[in-house]
């Protein structure tokens, strides 16, 4: 084994081989409706909505069905190659199937689908599981073009919740496309039934299969059902995984690296893995495996926008520091520049501290605020224009309530606003210029002068990023009629998110070509298939061995280019390399456990189920010891993490949805201020506003509409936990608390009405003023 990041690969070989939409049965009074996967029973939501069960009423669309039925269907004709790979899966083995990316593993597994529901006369059903409702939609469109139409395929996601219980549409259904959460939730209130009424599970991008990720929450009740004393009680699915990409985790050498996948192996319980090797020169032909360009760009002439920032964020610094000198030792902020990651993680290890301090806590969290801003802008800035970070900085100092600032918040407003003329003449200057913008022009201009019908993805770090190259290319004018679009992962628009459905229209422009540039973070590595995209370009987009093979096969057209533009001295460049060197271990690994398993099949079964006993009993011990956790009685206090205003008491917290907290107790709503929500959503749990603490205007939620009801929805984040003895903690997650909260009872009615009628008159005045 080597030292440092010094790998040993083995021996040479190919590189070709590469919300739940389910409402549990849980009672939260008035606010909950009753639903019961195992019955299919449902009480009505709203008023007049009825359930019907007739066999006229089978289907919510019955003209979209018979469309979708009686279409003209692809038959399913696999290539060589392809036979070769779902030979295991059509022999009913638990299978992985390890193929590039282009090489249609997808036609795979739905031959393997097909013939697994043709071969017998039983009740057989098939759940295709991925990550995404993206992801799922196209699987869902698969299906329908391909597999015979006698075959009726159901997509589930979050988005198109029905209120129908699983075990109903299992009647009228064979093939379920599904996103693996809407499974997950369902093991965790009804147990393994579920996963036995499927005699297949598809398991899309497998190698994801690991720790805690839903993959392995879903495979874990599988292999605790397979495991138990007598045996399984019901039948077992097969199980196929596919992926272009086992990884190799932490390996340095082929041995970790074969464990490694043997863990992946063990938590999918599959016996044989598939590979091309007869096939490999036909593969070759099929599938584009472009080199990879790396372009090194330097800094900029000058910068004195980030010269500013830094010698401002130094100031600040030193007055957190000199405010609590008298009480405790501020650590310093991580050597060199302030433009990275660490100094966020600085950021919250000194938050950490000051909150534990009550009369240094406003005076600290105001001087944070400015730090982070001023951290984000540099950030922006060594990425993208000067001009993007100063319009950011000016963004987020602006938009805070001028009303409510400290001393210390007007002091440093005003050496911002003292110094914005300056900024503003340093961002036209020509020496700030981004030379790395600079090269991704030239290099997005050459593709589109040698094919104007071309399209490019452009990867970012994060979505702040990504928002401002899509904002640069907009305003070039070489480059604007490319109608450049960003894609990210879900979540409030406020903060960078987007939602389902504009997901899906920037993909399907991006296809079209009404959009022919997309700037994506991470979501898009996986799925994205758009035979058209000839260049994929990473902007200082560090990755692992398995995002580099899924961010490379986004290059589907034939020459195309793969680009990794990354600045002199950030390591990102060397970083690749020792990828391209996990890649080729990943690849030897994977060709060695083939070879064990042909020697030996029966001790491969017995070493990965071993690793499964094992898993089992980690698991069984967390369960152990979470039964038995002890929650602590008392009283405890939730304060404003900026100015330590009391907002509510645990006894005024209740949960619901298993992820959510509202606060029911009316002293709240004059604790608290409302806005409307910038963003409003109208999902089952409807966003309509904002919570501010009414002091200091700190951000402490949402406000909802949930069951008819309005409901103060908060953060565990913004507030600091004070017990009965006066100790005080902070939390990131509400799992993480040591007080217990209680789901919503029937006794909570009057007092959710109360609050909730007192939020609605408040919405209602912030709409008459605007706010």
């Amino acid at each position: 084994m080597g030292n440092g990041n010094s790998l040993d690969i083995g021996h040479g070989r190919s590189n070709l081989a590469a919300p739940s939409t389910f409402s549990k049965d849980v009672m939260h009074g008035s606010l909950m409706t009753s639903f019961d996967l195992k019955a299919g029973i449902k009480a009505p939501v709203d008023q007049g909505e009825t359930v019907c069960d007739g066999p006229s009423n089978r289907f919510k669309d019955l003209a979209q069905l018979e469309e979708d039925g009686f279409k003209q269907r692809k038959p399913i004709k696999l290539r060589g190659y392809q036979e070769e790979l779902a030979e295991a899966g059509l022999e009913g083995k638990n299978c992985m199937i390890v193929a590039p990316t282009g090489s249609g593993k997808t036609h795979v597994a739905l031959k393997i689908i097909e013939e697994h529901l043709s071969a017998s006369h039983e009740n057989r059903k098939v759940a295709i599981l991925v990550k995404d409702v993206v992801l799922a939609e196209q699987h869902t469109e698969s299906c329908k073009a391909h597999l015979p139409r006698e075959l009726r395929t159901k997509l589930i996601t979050g988005g198109n919740d029905e209120q129908i219980s699983l075990s109903r549409l299992l009647q009228d259904f064979d093939v379920f496309v599904m996103t693996v959460q809407i499974l997950a939730d369902a093991l965790a209130f009804d147990e393994f039934y579920i996963l036995s009424e499927f005699t297949m599970i598809v398991f899309d991008e497998c190698h994801h299969t690991l720790r805690k990720h839903p993959y392995n929450v879903v495979m874990s009740s599988y292999l605790d059902e397979k495991l138990r004393e007598g045996g399984p009680r019901r039948p077992l699915p097969q199980i196929i995984g596919l992926t272009a990409s086992t990884g190799v985790g932490k390996a340095k050498d082929i041995l970790q690296a074969k464990e490694h996948i043997k863990k992946l192996c063990a938590n999918l319980d599959v016996e044989k893995i598939c590979t091309v090797k007869r096939g490999l020169r036909e593969l070759s032909k099929v599938v584009n495996i472009p080199d990879v360009e790396i372009h090194l760009v330097g800094g900029r002439l000058e910068d004195h926008f980030a010269a500013f920032v830094q010698k401002w964020m130094i100031d600040i610094e030193s007055k957190i520091k000199n405010h609590c000198r008298y009480w405790t030792k501020i650590e310093d902020p991580p050597p060199g520049r302030r433009d990275c990651l660490e100094y966020k993680q600085w950021i919250s290890r000194i938050i950490e501290t000051v909150v534990r301090r009550p009369d240094s806590q406003l005076y600290c969290m105001s001087c944070i605020r400015f730090a982070e801003i001023c951290n984000d802008a540099l950030i922006i800035n060594q990425n993208v224009r000067t001009r993007d970070a100063l319009n950011y900085m000016s963004n987020q100092i602006h938009e805070m309530d001028v009303s409510r600032f400290t001393d210390i918040e007007k002091e440093l407003f005003a050496i911002f606003q003292e110094n914005l003329d300056y900024l503003n003449e340093v961002c036209g200057r020509p020496a700030s210029a981004n030379p790395k913008l600079e090269k991704m022009k030239k290099l997005i201009l050459w593709v589109f002068n040698e094919d104007p019908d071309s399209r490019v993805i452009i990867f970012a770090k994060f979505r702040k990023l990504a928002q401002a190259l899509v904002g640069w290319m907009t305003e070039t004018d070489s480059l604007s009629s490319l109608n450049a679009q960003k894609l990210v992962g879900q979540g409030a628009e406020e903060d960078g998110g987007m939602s389902q459905a504009k997901q899906g229209d920037v993909r399907k422009g991006f296809r079209e070509g009404s959009h022919k540039v997309i700037v994506a973070t991470s979501v898009a590595e996986e799925g994205l298939d758009i035979q058209k995209c000839n260049m994929v370009i990473l902007y200082d987009y560090d990755t692992n061995e398995i995002s580099k093979v899924q961010t490379r096969g986004r290059a589907r057209a034939e020459d195309s280019r793969y680009v990794l533009l990354v600045s002199e001295g950030k390591g990102v460049a060397e970083k690749d390399e020792l990828n391209t060197m996990r890649e080729v271990l990943m690849e030897n690994a994977v060709w060695d456990l083939q070879e064990e398993i042909e020697e030996n099949p029966r001790g491969f079964v017995d070493v990965t189920r071993g690793i499964q006993i094992n898993c089992k009993k980690e698991r069984d011990l967390k369960r152990l010891m979470e039964q038995n956790r002890q929650f602590i009685k008392g009283t405890f206090q939730l304060r404003c993490k900026k100015c330590n205003t009391l907002a509510c008491y645990n006894y005024d917290i209740r949960q619901f949805e298993s992820t959510h907290r509202a606060v029911i107790s009316e002293d709240f709503c004059d604790r608290a201020d409302i806005s409307l929500h910038p963003k409003p959503t109208k999902f089952t749990i409807a966003k309509k506003g904002k919570v501010w603490c009414a002091k200091c205007g700190y951000d402490w939620g949402i406000v909802a509409c949930y069951r008819s009801k309005n409901l103060f929805v908060i953060k565990i984040v913004a507030f600091v936990v004070v017990d009965y003895e006066g100790r005080r903690s902070t939390f990131k997650k509400w799992t993480a608390v040591r007080f217990e909260i209680d789901n919503f009872q029937q006794g909570d009615r009057d007092s959710c009405d109360r609050v909730s009628e007192r939020i609605a008159t408040r919405l209602a005045d912030c709409e008459l003023k605007g706010e």
